[in-house]
């Protein structure tokens, strides 16, 4: 998730005339309207509306999967007093719900019909996708409607963010595009526990998370303050963690599923 953040870690932007605030937050309270977050060192009031959206284990979710002392990102709409949250999720979800909604990614058809689209995404997840006459449908070189998709099929999707957060699919295709090809591999397993090697794709401090690559498959990383990183053997810190870098990990996965690194080092050279 390719984001920059001020200082307070908030990031505006400008969707449907609207000020948007996306930033890193702990749930310090709930009310009966909405949360108590602290943004950086600032406590703020996000009331939440029937359409707010949530997210939690890379799948939809609901107001009361969250919890004081959560650590989540969010989406607020600020132009009101008080702020309103638009869209709410765990950090390693919010990763993912970035990737689908700004990269290619690979799945396999699990239902479609005339507006939506529901992939299992190689990554983990199911998600559902708009998709309208102006989506591209790539089968065998052919263009074809959406809906000539079948469950089961294999395909990779680009979407786009839309104003209501949807996801709409701008183009879809069962050809392997040349990015994604460069990393095919055999597939990898993630186990509840271990070491995984791979190649450092992003790394994201203002979530504590690194995307490696093991093999062909994306995994996100989240590390905590007691985590332990070296580089070539030496003591480093989480600010030397770097795209490209050759990256082992020592991890246990959480409730949550997701990887939690106790150990986390880097290389310039595979190892």
């Amino acid at each position: 998730m390719r984001v920059v953040f001020s200082a307070l870690l908030i990031l505006t932007a400008v969707l449907s005339s609207a000020e948007t605030l996306i930033a890193k937050a702990t749930i310090s309270g709930i009310t009966e309207k909405g949360f108590v977050l602290t943004i950086g060192t600032q406590s703020i009031a996000a009331n939440f509306e029937a359409k707010t959206k949530y997210w939690r284990g890379f799948k939809v979710a609901k107001l009361s999967d969250f919890g004081s002392g959560d650590i989540i990102a969010v989406r607020l709409k600020s132009d009101s007093s008080p702020n309103v949250v638009r869209e709410m999720a765990d950090l390693s979800t919010w990763t993912w719900l970035e990737r689908i909604r700004k990269e290619t990614v690979e799945g396999t058809v699990e239902r479609v019909d005339a507006n939506t689209l529901t992939l299992n995404l190689d990554e983990g997840g199911e998600f559902v996708y708009r998709h309208s006459e102006k989506s591209k449908l790539s089968l065998a070189g052919a263009i074809v409607p959406l809906t000539n998709l079948r469950k089961g099929q294999r395909i990779y999707v680009k979407g786009r963010l839309l104003s209501n957060l949807d996801t709409w699919i701008v183009s879809a295709t069962d050809a392997k595009p040349a990015a994604l090809a460069s990393k095919q591999s055999a597939p990898t397993q993630i186990n509840s526990s271990g070491r995984l090697k791979g190649v450092v794709d992003l790394h994201q401090p203002q979530f504590s998370i690194v995307d490696m690559y093991v093999g062909e498959r994306l995994v996100h990383v989240v590390y905590l303050p007691k985590t332990k990183v070296k580089m070539d053997g030496s003591k480093a810190e989480f600010s030397d963690i770097e795209r490209g870098l050759w990256i082992e990990v020592l991890y246990r996965r959480d409730i949550y599923g997701r990887p939690i690194a106790s150990l986390i080092e880097l290389f310039h050279g595979r190892k």
